[in-house]
């Protein structure tokens, strides 16, 4: 009857070397690296007079072998440092040593030789010089590596054609602005930023759109300074939305489009719903500006005036509802909420108009009902005769 296998969860180095081959061997069987490395490193340093010497020896370069092919793939796959590693668990004394030191060592001349053709094709590349470094497309079909003469040099031709393209749209990028207006900067700034971000383009793309984006908030500060504050706010709005404004830029697009909203409020006389609308959205865009910002103390200014407009536009659109019934007591009670309004208030303009426009549709109405009552009156007598 034959004795038990060995334990090989359980063996140490007091096992005996019987054992320890035997188990060195269950554990290779996977193929896996880690279980090669693991297996030569036990019976790896075995001297020549050991008994077990020959039989370990025929494991040893089996296992190298496996390494070696481990090895090659991964170089092929264009993983030089994993090949390497891979190698350096092959130990001195394997069959397979002087082979897989001479291997790594080929394999790192041809690594080297790739690296250099693939640094040139990226110095042309980021000075443009597209026809050096479509030259070395033919250079990398020259390598005996396949990661090199095949998935390199795949990569590199779509790089040539990925960054002509990307310097043709900095170049229309630019063409853009003809002159420093604030649009021409906006549409500029939108061509640069579909410069792939991959691209040695992109580093100069993106100082273009910097200093684009600063011009356009200098302009708009200029124009916010001469008391444009719409003009200042329609500039800011030009840059793109995907990027992100610094805080002055961004207090005065939102005070300048709450202007444009209080602007609009104002444009018209009667009364209007809408002009309720937009001194609200005006007065809530108002509250995003915050303390420590430089237009918050004219906005907290603004603020105050813009509530007064609402409640005066308030009243307003009320006695504009009675006014619209047409009869005597509502225009009387319109005319009435309208003076309500005293000289000192921001919409004394409007109410005024609208009382004197009140006040002559009152007018006519008396007119017409005295007119109508003189023609029921009885005909005089003489009339019958």
């Amino acid at each position: 009857m034959l004795p038990p296998p060995p334990d090989c969860q359980n063996i140490t180095r007091l096992s005996a070397d019987v054992e320890r081959l035997y188990c060195a061997q269950q554990a290779a069987q996977s193929g896996e690296v880690a279980q090669l490395a693991q297996s030569l490193q036990e019976i790896g340093a075995w001297p020549a007079e050991h008994p077990l010497y020959n039989e370990a020896q025929k494991a040893i370069e089996t296992w190298s072998n496996v390494l070696i092919g481990d090895a090659r793939r991964a170089f092929n796959q264009g993983d030089i440092q994993r090949a390497s590693e891979i190698i350096s668990h092959i130990p001195t004394n394997s069959p397979r040593y002087k082979e897989a030191q001479t291997t790594i060592a080929d394999w790192r001349k041809q690594w080297q030789q790739g690296q250099q053709v693939y640094t040139v094709a990226q110095t042309a590349l980021r000075n443009q010089k597209w026809d050096e470094a479509s030259a070395q497309l033919s250079a990398l079909a020259e390598l005996d590596n396949p990661f090199w003469r095949e998935n390199r040099l795949r990569d590199l031709s779509e790089q040539i054609v990925l960054e002509r393209k990307a310097w043709q749209q900095v170049t229309e990028a630019r063409g853009a602005v003809k002159a420093e207006t604030p649009r021409n900067l906006g549409t500029a700034i939108t061509l640069a930023l579909e410069v792939d971000r991959d691209s040695y383009a992109w580093g100069r793309a993106k100082a273009d759109v910097d200093r684009w984006t600063n011009r356009i908030i200098s302009i708009g500060w200029q124009q916010w300074k001469a008391g444009n504050r719409i003009a200042a706010a329609d500039s800011i709005e030009q840059i793109p939305k995907s990027i992100a404004l610094n805080p002055t830029a961004r207090d005065m697009l939102v005070f300048g489009q709450a202007q444009a909203r209080v602007s609009a409020a104002q444009s018209d006389w009667k009364p209007a719903l809408s002009q309720v609308v937009n001194l609200l959205e005006g007065i809530t865009a108002l509250h995003q500006i915050q303390p420590g910002s430089a237009f918050y103390g004219q906005s907290r200014q603004d603020l105050l005036n813009w509530k007064r407009q609402l409640e005066d536009v308030t009243r307003l659109q009320y006695a504009s509802l009675a006014a619209s019934l047409g009869q005597k007591s509502s225009l009387q009670t319109a005319i009435a909420q309208a003076s309500q309004i005293s000289p000192t208030r921001p919409r004394r303009q409007q109410a005024q108009t609208l009382t004197a426009h009140w006040q002559t549709r009152l007018s006519a109405l008396k007119i017409v009902r005295l007119s109508c009552g003189r023609r029921r009156s009885p005909i005089p007598i003489r009339f019958l005769l």
